[in-house]
């Protein structure tokens, strides 16, 4: 492939366009060129998958000022699952919340905001991001004997976290985690 700003009459890099710009022709070969057995494919083909993904098209030239819905009409068609993901490395000590070591992948609208709230309770909360009926949850492992640890919908705003050792709610559970991940899964 050419690069756009190596081509023969284009318009040059700027802030709404960062890969330069082809340039229409005032009738005096100044502009890019154009043939249409090469290009028509490429405005099929890009007419089909805007159609395809469901994007409400803007029109407007796709640029850093306007957005790249092309761009997006790919991320939506080719999306490779069907639910938003949140993984996260998770420990928690004494009577402090519960902290996100290491967000290993997270497809959420936002940050989720630990809070303790009693022995053994955690609710998390992220506005709107917990769907009834289609939110997972892969709770963290724990190694030490008797120790559990259950993840579960609480609305959609909140989810919670409740940690056990010997059957009673008790802290520092999720410091026997092993890997001490977990994962969340929100399907559309």
């Amino acid at each position: 492939m050419i690069k756009t700003v190596n081509k023969t009459n284009v318009n040059p890099v700027d802030a709404s366009y960062p890969y330069a710009d082809v340039k229409n022709d005032t009738g005096s070969n100044d502009g890019t060129p154009v043939d249409r057995e090469l290009l028509a494919d490429y405005v099929q083909f890009f007419e089909r998958l805007a159609a395809l993904s469901g994007i409400t098209i803007n029109d407007l030239p796709d640029n850093d000022t306007n957005g790249f819905q092309l761009y997006e009409a790919l991320l939506a068609v080719t999306k490779p699952r069907p639910y938003k993901v949140h993984s996260a490395l998770i420990s928690q000590v004494g009577a402090a919340a519960p902290t996100e070591d290491a967000i290993l992948e997270t497809e959420l609208s936002g940050s989720i905001v630990w809070v303790r709230t009693g022995v053994g309770t955690y609710s998390g909360t992220l506005v709107n991001e917990w769907t009834s009926l289609k939110t997972w949850f892969k709770p963290p492992t724990v190694t030490a004997i008797g120790a559990e640890v259950h993840m579960l919908r609480i609305s959609d705003d909140v989810i919670e976290i409740r940690t056990f050792a010997g059957g009673i709610a008790a802290d520092d559970v999720l410091n026997f985690a092993v890997p001490g991940s977990f994962e969340i899964r929100v399907y559309d």
